[in-house]
């Protein structure tokens, strides 16, 4: 993702997507959520300034379950739509 090129959206995928998902975005999809915001993550979230040719090749992965939005408060609006928030992370060390 850039923060200088792009549009300001946001994707969020089922878990069963991320795998392949990350082969070809390996930086994407690295926060986790949930319906109540416990793990296990059920779907991951990416969101940011997003290249338009990276918005478009991932266009045709809406049938396997993507939500994209486009827009500077496309986050939390995708995220109330999905009903869907953060997964909180445990710190193990503590």
């Amino acid at each position: 993702m850039s923060t200088t090129d792009g549009i300001p959206a946001t994707v969020i995928i089922p878990d069963s997507e991320r795998a392949a998902a990350i082969e070809t975005y390996p930086f994407y999809f690295q926060v986790g959520l949930s319906a109540d915001g416990k793990a296990p993550a059920t779907h991951w979230i990416t969101s940011g300034f997003i290249d338009d040719e990276e918005i478009n090749a991932m266009l045709p992965n809406i049938v396997n379950g993507w939500a994209i939005k486009v827009g500077r408060d496309s986050m939390a609006s995708l995220l109330a739509d999905k009903g869907l928030q953060k997964v909180e992370v445990v710190d193990a060390t503590n």
